[in-house]
């Protein structure tokens, strides 16, 4: 049977990594226009963006169903552990594409500024990321 203390915590955590996620895109979306980015990355940075926001929605729809399952009484260790693998994927599938933007923009003689906002997002991202992935892990004792 699942911790109610350690689900809860897992459930925190991921609520707090999907708004770091769109929080970070917010910031890097609103400061865009002023950072003179090439069209190709700049419309990449936007993908990613869109990424890190449907990620957000995706993982509250969950924890939102997870919520209600709680709620009822009848969530089982099986739906808890199907419902945090879910929300683990879905938080991991922006990171790369993230990491990779951040690389393209490393490497622009004039993309310092992109580079360090980008930079900077993704590492708030990963660190939440990390808490989340931890939490979920206790759920089932480090077991994948």
């Amino acid at each position: 049977m699942t911790d109610e203390h350690t689900l809860r915590q897992a459930i925190e955590d991921a609520r707090a990594c999907a708004l770091s996620m769109s929080d970070n895109a917010a910031l890097i979306e609103t400061e865009l226009p002023d950072l003179g980015m090439p069209v190709a990355l700049e419309a990449r940075t936007r993908e990613v963006c869109d990424e890190l926001v449907g990620a957000k929605h995706d993982v509250f729809a969950e924890l939102a169903r997870l919520d209600d399952l709680l709620a009822d009484g009848r969530v089982s260790d099986e739906a808890v552990h199907g419902s945090f693998q879910r929300i683990i994927g879905w938080m991991q599938a922006p990171l790369e594409p993230m990491h990779e933007l951040a690389r393209a923009l490393e490497a622009q003689p004039q993309g310092r500024v992109a580079w360090t906002l980008v930079a900077d997002s993704a590492t708030h991202v990963y660190e939440a990321f990390g808490r989340a992935r931890d939490s979920a892990q206790r759920l089932w004792g480090g077991q994948g």
